[in-house]
């Protein structure tokens, strides 16, 4: 109960700071990890659907409001949210399915989905009306950046596997 309230916002805002702050510094290419998106596939798969689509609407309304990501106000709130529904499908009901799932490259491959959903909603929407294909923005952005967070996402799988192994 605790980890709810004090734990996990104060996770949500030390990424934010390392969004803003570190972030920028490791693009490949104007391609940049999502550590906000993998927290919230965390969360999906730790505490749920629900746990999942409320931080990630407002973490993402947060990108939003503080001009991180896009000018259209809304836009990350909204891809953060049905991100982070759609990867509360992994949710397990049990403590060791969890931990089974976030220290196992399933946690990788579900991150890595939901980035890639997150991408198209992102850029199906933020292209509207530019010169730029929708094939090329998945081939360009959205393919290769949810293969960037799903390589980050290894950081924490390797460290639910060795703390939960055994």
């Amino acid at each position: 109960m605790i980890r709810r309230f004090l734990f996990y916002p104060a996770v949500a805002v030390a990424l934010l700071l390392v969004h803003f702050l570190i972030v920028p510094h490791l693009a490949l290419a104007h391609i940049v990890p999502d550590l906000i998106l993998v927290f919230v596939t965390y969360l999906a798969v730790r505490e749920g659907r629900l746990t999942a689509t409320i931080a990630g609407f407002v973490l993402g309304l947060v990108l939003d409001l503080t001009g991180g990501e896009s000018s259209v106000l809304g836009l990350s709130a909204l891809a953060k949210s049905v991100s982070g529904f759609l990867a509360g499908l992994f949710y397990g009901e049990s403590e060791g399915r969890i931990f089974q799932t976030l220290g196992s490259y399933r946690f990788s491959v579900i991150v890595m989905g939901a980035s890639f959903i997150h991408n198209i909603i992102y850029f199906l929407i933020y292209l509207q009306g530019t010169d730029i294909s929708f094939s090329d923005a998945v081939f360009l952005y959205a393919v290769p950046g949810a293969l960037y967070c799903a390589l980050i996402s290894l950081l924490p799988m390797f460290f639910f596997s060795r703390r939960y192994s055994g």
